[in-house]
């Protein structure tokens, strides 16, 4: 399905995104004006909801999806590779995977969360990813595609891979201002995932915690109603069991709890956007046995909304921790997670299927 680009063609601009667009201008030119921030959901009373990555160009998308349908996962997300999808911007974008992808998920009722990341150097400024055109992008990828109900604007923005340039936390306050101004002038209010926050790789990069209190400091608050954490997970099952309360991942989560604490702003949630077993986690019982782990870490700490396990289906290439397999099947891993989550369809499946315990 080829896409017009929404700043140029014509037949695009219809008049609610001409409105957008004219007062996004406005905003942009009068310095980045504060806005009425956007509330997002509170968390469940049901605790942490269970979400996972699909690769859109890996293997095994359409079993992913029936998996994920089968086992009651209802959020999903993906990457929008922008520079992949949308390298040029006189072309517009065709993108296959995605049509497919975002068709399946409102056919199945999924809710997606869009990653926006690589933006192509017509879309960039010295400063980082353009305001602008990052909003208009946002705007199409929520009107083209109902699936879509939160967009995770440049994850790692604290570093300089993930922003493109070197971190820069007022530009991507006015980023995030200017995406949720247009969104919802358009009348498309979605979610805001703010940050992505990652441990610093290289010089200059800025810790999650230091971007996180730059953003406040700008008066950031209104648009942090959700924020989000690329964390490392490189630890041992055995470190899990033996010290969950010390864990490097849990001392993020709290660094980041303890700023919006700090500022007044206890009803902000984390979602954790993309976890996964590290490479020394081998055997398949020692994967389920981490992932049952870090969820119930997760879960256990009560500010956190939501979690989604990096790779739900295998990638075209190289190795990477998946839960459905490279022949469809379910990782034994996603297995017992779900009959933690949902015991009695769980127990109900095993016995309709003749399960382990079928006499």
């Amino acid at each position: 399905m080829g896409l017009a680009d929404p700043l140029k063609d014509r037949s695009f601009a219809m008049k609610p995104i001409r409105r957008a667009f004219r007062w996004g201008l406005l905003m942009l030119l009068a310095g980045g004006l504060a806005l009425p921030g956007f509330v997002p959901a509170r968390a469940a009373a049901g605790g942490l909801t269970f979400g996972a990555r699909v690769d859109l160009w890996g293997t095994q998308v359409e079993a992913a999806l029936e998996t994920a349908e089968e086992t009651h996962i209802e959020w999903l997300a993906v990457d929008f590779d922008w520079q992949r999808i949308w390298p040029e911007r006189a072309s517009g974008f065709s993108s296959p995977e995605l049509e497919t992808f975002m068709r399946i998920a409102e056919a199945r009722g999924f809710k997606v969360l869009v990653s926006l990341t690589n933006a192509p150097p017509w879309a960039m400024t010295p400063a980082g990813p353009d305001a602008l055109i990052t909003a208009a992008m946002s705007l199409l990828l929520a009107r083209t595609y109902p699936a879509v109900a939160a967009i995770e604007p440049f994850p790692a923005a604290n570093t300089a891979a993930g922003w493109g340039s070197a971190p820069n936390p007022g530009a991507y306050l006015a980023l995030l201002r200017q995406v949720e101004a247009m969104l919802a002038e358009a009348g498309r209010p979605l979610t805001l995932a703010a940050g992505g926050l990652a441990p610093a790789e290289s010089k200059g990069d800025l810790t999650e915690a230091e971007f996180l209190e730059a953003l406040y400091a700008l008066d950031g608050a209104p648009q942090l109603g959700v924020v989000s954490l690329r964390p490392r997970l490189n630890i041992q099952t055995s470190s899990i069991q033996a010290n969950a309360l010390r864990l490097p991942a849990v001392q993020s989560y709290e660094e980041v709890r303890f700023a919006m604490l700090q500022h007044g702003h206890p009803e902000s949630v984390i979602w954790v956007t993309g976890f996964g077993w590290p490479g020394s986690v081998r055997s398949a019982g020692q994967q389920a046995d981490w992932l049952e782990r870090a969820f119930r870490l997760m879960n256990a700490q009560l500010y956190i909304d939501k979690g989604f396990f990096a790779q739900l289906n295998p990638p075209a290439r190289g190795a990477a921790p998946a839960l459905i397999l490279s022949d469809g099947q379910i990782h034994p891993a996603l297995d017992e997670l779900m009959s933690l989550l949902h015991p009695s369809d769980y127990d109900h499946a095993q016995e309709n299927s003749g399960g382990a315990n079928a006499p």
